[in-house]
């Protein structure tokens, strides 16, 4: 479909902060599932980028943007991996609307500072794709690339 970024994202550390994670950001249709739900709105609230000003089209824009840096999620599959030695990983594979949720992956490694963020991501219709690396809250690396 048009306007789909295809996404890829890794997060890595401690097996206790990544149970965490996947609690406190997807929901699930039965225990064990590969198909969830990434649930932006439960781990990064929207209300928490709300500006004060009066409720508009624009204003939730805005603060979609600011939260999560797309308005969707979907298809989204998980796999999880138990290194035998305390950490693990978890890959979440997804497509989202127009841009990555490069946004919502800071904020993410800001409420996980244990954990490393990994985000791959291409959109073929725009013509871009590219890496970004989160720990912390701070962006590590970053390589993008643009092709039309």
């Amino acid at each position: 479909m048009a306007n789909e970024c295809a996404n890829q994202l890794v997060v890595i550390g401690p097996l206790r902060d990544l149970s965490d994670f996947k609690g406190r950001s997807c929901n699930f249709k039965s225990a064990g599932d590969t198909e969830v739900d990434l649930d932006m709105e439960k781990l990064v609230p929207l209300s928490a980028f709300a500006s004060g000003a009066p409720f508009s089209y624009f204003e939730n824009q805005d603060r979609i943007d600011k939260a999560w840096g797309c308005s969707w999620v979907s298809n989204v599959k998980l796999k999880f991996t138990d290194s035998g030695e305390g950490f693990g990983c978890l890959e979440f594979s997804f497509v989202s609307a127009w841009t990555p949720p490069e946004m919502f992956v800071k904020h993410a490694s800001m409420i996980f500072p244990r954990l490393e963020f990994y985000l791959a991501y291409m959109e073929e219709g725009v013509g871009f794709a590219g890496v970004v690396i989160y720990a912390a809250g701070r962006q590590e690396e970053e390589v993008n690339v643009r092709w039309l």
